[in-house]
């Protein structure tokens, strides 16, 4: 998956593996700070359900963050590479700007013609009400209930503990990470591959 920067894509390519019977299991290699909601969910799934044909590992080089963290939570052995690589940001935000102030300031209004009370809401130069807040904060935490059961369900954890432990936004050293149960330890590529092997041959 080196090459597979879309989600999409990414799905798709997990998908075919975990049909291929050519291929006896499938390794994620993971180095990235996450991304947006769109899409995660779909490929957090898909390892899921390769799991249940072959075995799944994913190996941390260096980072796995945030949405992409929810990726490799989904394995069924997550490793990192080195005791300095950083796992975690578990977690969900929206971030606003409100430019009013400055809108005003330079003579600018900004007008919003709507259909739909919450349409437009953040739209620059517009003040960001608490109504519009309090919007954005519903679908956060929706969104994160849907992370936190996800990464609770891969990593075999109650979900209590994942919401308390986990969800705080900072990602960990690799014996934080071990420690705390999100990852299963510190291992190379040779030494992933080792092991996989051993687990397709057994």
């Amino acid at each position: 998956l080196s090459n597979s920067s879309s989600l999409v894509n990414i799905r798709r390519v997990i998908g075919t593996a975990a049909r291929d019977p050519e291929i006896d299991a499938i390794l994620l290699r993971i180095d990235s700070p996450g991304g947006t909601l769109a899409g995660t969910q779909e490929v957090a799934d898909a390892v899921r359900q390769a799991r249940e044909s072959k075995p799944v590992f994913a190996l941390v080089e260096d980072l796995a963050a945030s949405a992409a963290y929810w990726i490799a939570s989904q394995a069924e052995r997550v490793y990192a590479n080195t005791p300095t690589a950083l796992t975690g940001s578990v977690g969900t935000f929206v971030g606003l700007y409100d430019y009013s102030a400055a809108a005003a300031k330079a003579g600018v209004k900004a007008v919003v013609i709507r259909a739909g009370e919450l349409k437009g809401a953040g739209f620059i130069g517009t003040e960001i009400t608490d109504e519009q807040k309090a919007y954005w904060q519903e679908i956060v935490n929706k969104a994160q209930t849907e992370f936190t059961a996800a990464v609770a369900s891969g990593r075999n954890k109650p979900v209590q503990e994942v919401a308390e432990r986990y969800v705080t936004g900072r990602v960990y050293l690799a014996a934080d990470a071990v420690a705390m149960g999100m990852i299963d330890g510190v291992k190379s590529f040779d030494q992933v591959i080792a092991e996989l092997t051993t687990r397709v041959q057994g």
